[in-house]
């Protein structure tokens, strides 16, 4: 423990105290999800343990190849690396994975560290660094660790078994790991009934670009189910999506009806009002009627936006993004001004 103590540059008694489940070392905030009205809990580290998992996945990283059939959470791999899979589909079922992190218990952490050359106390207390037991909550599956790596004492969480938090460096890799038998296991049934099948991570797709019809696509969903529940996840029920010719079959966000990937005409609406609100209103009034808590973060969203539409479809996107990189230099220059303008009575 003291190397790992070491790469991350913390205290080893900081680490004990998150392997003894003494502490939660993690603070909780809300992200709103694209349906509305819904929100998606981000439980993110301290500053010390995301430094030590942030060493964690640099070693995971480095020892994982890219199978090319999970894409979230891989270097240089990207949304449209996934969805150009299924272009030319006719037919997609999309599945989702219920609680996908928290569905990855301690033990199936620890036994991912094991596999890779780990010995049962440093799997097990590397699990403990990257897995989550809320203070004063139950535990996920109602299971504990094993005995001698805890106790039993009424009110503590030392014996529970945590499970990944949303929010941790290290835990869509960890996610990935885990879930690499349920992909394998996926990948055969779709080869079976001639469809193509892709995860990012929660996200699961199927297309068929040859004959499927309704009647095929509930019997695959159906096996589909049988194989995730064996791997010790759940089908989200209502997410299930059937999507056939004729309907906007779209992957990641991404128009794959064709020989080539599109971007979904609302996305070029949004990005069309972006220019327009920020040029009319200013990107300050602008960025604050659309909820952001600030104008960089503001700029930081659409850049990323932007970004994407010019590398799906440059000849429409990029002149919409010289459009919006004027605006946010003039935003830059202004926010300059008034930094000069605040400093200068103290100079």
């Amino acid at each position: 423990m003291n190397q790992v103590a070491r790469s991350g540059g913390v205290s080893r008694h900081l680490l004990e105290d998150v392997i003894a489940r003494r502490i939660d070392p993690y603070h909780e905030f809300s992200l709103p999800k694209a349906r509305k009205g819904s929100k998606r809990v981000i439980a993110a580290p301290i500053h010390d343990l995301a430094q030590v998992q942030r060493a964690i996945l640099s070693r995971l990283t480095s020892a994982t190849k890219f199978d090319g059939t999970s894409f979230a959470y891989s270097k240089g791999v990207s949304i449209s690396d996934c969805a150009v899979k299924h272009l030319g589909a006719r037919w997609l079922v999309k599945l989702d994975l219920a609680d996908f992190f928290h569905s990855v218990d301690e033990d199936q952490v620890a036994r991912v560290f094991s596999a890779r050359g780990c010995d049962s106390s440093l799997s097990r207390q590397l699990a403990r660094l990257c897995t989550r037991t809320p203070m004063g909550r139950p535990d996920v599956n109602g299971r504990h660790a094993p005995s001698g790596f805890g106790d039993s004492r009424p009110g503590t969480t030392e014996n529970r078994l945590g499970h990944l938090p949303q929010g941790a460096p290290t835990s869509g890799m960890l996610a990935n790991l885990v879930a690499y038998r349920l992909d394998l296991s996926l990948s055969r049934l779709a080869l079976k009934s001639g469809l193509k099948y892709t995860r990012y991570s929660d996200d699961l797709t199927f297309s068929s670009q040859g004959e499927f019809s309704r009647q095929d696509a509930l019997h695959f969903v159906r096996c589909a189910r049988t194989q995730i529940a064996s791997h010790h996840f759940t089908m989200h029920e209502g997410k299930i999506r059937i999507c056939p010719p004729g309907s906007r079959l779209q992957v990641l966000g991404l128009l794959v009806d064709t020989d080539r990937l599109h971007l979904r005409s609302d996305f070029k609406k949004t990005l069309k009002w972006h220019v327009y609100g920020s040029s009319r209103f200013g990107v300050g009034t602008y960025s604050a009627s659309r909820g952001f808590p600030s104008p960089q973060a503001y700029l930081s969203h659409v850049h990323g936006l932007m970004s994407h539409a010019v590398d799906i479809e440059p000849e429409w996107a990029r002149p919409l993004q010289t459009s919006w990189l004027a605006l946010s230099e003039v935003q830059s220059c202004r926010e300059g001004s008034e930094v000069s303008v605040r400093v200068a009575p103290e100079a």
